[in-house]
């Protein structure tokens, strides 16, 4: 998948990244959140073009994906497993499991 700037004259590539199975913008308009076919998560600063991965945890393939809008969380859902995770973004731990 291939994100954009189309703001300018040219479109600017932000950000490249292989096998994502969901997107999820923040409300800023400055992250997105990118959820991976093995469970994992790329979180993408598009001001700066840059990008840093969590590793899955848990067995959970993510089916959708919701930033929190004032804190540094994500919430991430497998209705297949019947699994939700509250992800903290600077660590990448588990906050909260529900099943």
């Amino acid at each position: 998948m291939e994100l954009y700037a189309i703001d300018g004259a040219r479109p600017k590539e932000l950000l490249k990244v292989e096998n994502v199975s969901w997107v999820d913008y923040h409300p800023n308009g400055r992250q997105a959140a990118l959820l991976h076919f093995d469970g994992s998560i790329t979180l993408g600063d598009l001001d700066a073009g840059t990008s840093r991965r969590l590793p899955a945890r848990g067995s959970g393939r993510w089916l959708t994906a919701a930033l929190h809008p004032t804190d540094p969380l994500i919430a991430v859902l497998s209705p297949l497993e019947r699994v939700v995770q509250i992800r903290d973004l600077a660590t990448g731990e588990v906050r909260v499991p529900l099943k």
